[in-house]
């Protein structure tokens, strides 16, 4: 771990193949958006999914977790490190999605979200995004445009770069978060390793 003058960063494995100042960089002046963030998380981590507003300089991150073995019908376990919060659609790609109605990190080993009766099944290694709606056809909430740079801080408004552009390499194992096809498709100028 490094240290900030605020606290300690996490360090996580290198998800960048090449060079990275061989890279396009849209730099700060984006915001995530607040509302959206759980900030019993504390950290977003670097390669996060975002979809960035040019206009509005926001940025969006596109949650998703892995499913964890031993999930039912209300409660699913996810992995720990997903930014999932109260009142967030989710579900499997093209499968039902549901809102959450609670979190409970209590576990050491992941997270359980409760829900309604999701209607699908869901097992273990199964990728759950945040969804645009309730509903049968669970679809990604945000189109990808970038990955978080850096790994930051979830307080107040934070300030983001992304990598937009480049012909790097992304090593998918190292990913904090677990990727969809539709997002690999969204970042197709990436290439994933």
């Amino acid at each position: 771990m490094y240290y900030n003058k605020t606290a300690v960063i996490p360090e996580t494995s290198p998800i960048w193949k090449i060079d990275v100042s061989r890279m396009d960089l849209e730099e700060g002046g984006f915001s995530l958006v607040a509302s959206e963030l759980n900030f019993d998380k504390l950290w977003a981590y670097q390669g996060a999914f975002l979809s960035l507003d040019y206009s509005t300089r926001l940025a969006h991150i596109q949650k998703t977790a892995t499913v964890i073995a031993g999930s039912t019908t209300t409660k699913t376990r996810v992995s720990k490190n997903n930014l999932f919060n109260i009142g967030d659609v989710v579900g499997k790609t093209g499968a039902n999605a549901v809102a959450i109605t609670a979190i409970d990190t209590s576990n050491d080993d992941y997270d359980v979200l409760t829900h309604l009766t999701n209607g699908a099944a869901l097992s273990a290694g199964d990728v759950l995004i945040e969804a645009a709606a309730v509903g049968s056809d669970a679809a990604a909430k945000y189109t990808v445009d970038g990955l978080l740079n850096d790994t930051t801080r979830l307080r107040g408004t934070p300030s983001v770069t992304a990598k937009v552009t480049g012909f790097p390499y992304i090593k998918t194992d190292n990913l904090s978060y677990p990727i969809t096809d539709a997002i690999k498709s969204d970042l197709s100028h990436f290439r994933f390793i």
